[in-house]
């Protein structure tokens, strides 16, 4: 009995802390946004292509489909500047804090800036 007690004491202690770190993940190292980044690179990569093929960014990044890209990330706001040489997007931290994440990086060094906004 006293040993359940302890595994269940242990297990709540254990997921309060867990929980409790989830808090503290700035805008992009959550699970979620670690995702998006590494689905966002191979656009990157297409977009950086596209640039070497015909001298400049796409007006739009659906002109990387199909020819540099299979698709585009459909779960994220996506945000792309063709005169700035950068794409970025928004979307929702792994753990709802009431905020969402915005993330950047510019085309030619992949170099995710993100940073969170309150609701």
């Amino acid at each position: 009995m006293v040993l359940r007690m302890s595994i269940r004491i242990a297990i709540v202690v254990l997921l309060s802390v867990l929980l409790g770190a989830c808090l503290y993940w700035p805008g992009g190292s959550d699970p979620a946004g670690s995702r998006i980044k590494a689905e966002m690179e191979p656009v990157v990569s297409a977009a950086r292509a596209y640039r070497a093929k015909y001298g400049a960014y796409p007006t739009s990044l659906d002109r990387l489909v199909p020819e540099f890209t299979a698709s585009l990330p459909s779960r994220v706001a996506l945000q792309y500047n063709a005169a700035e040489g950068s794409i970025g997007f928004i979307y929702s931290p792994s753990l709802w804090r009431g905020s969402v994440a915005r993330c950047r990086t510019a085309i030619e060094k992949i170099e995710w800036v993100c940073s969170d906004y309150k609701l």
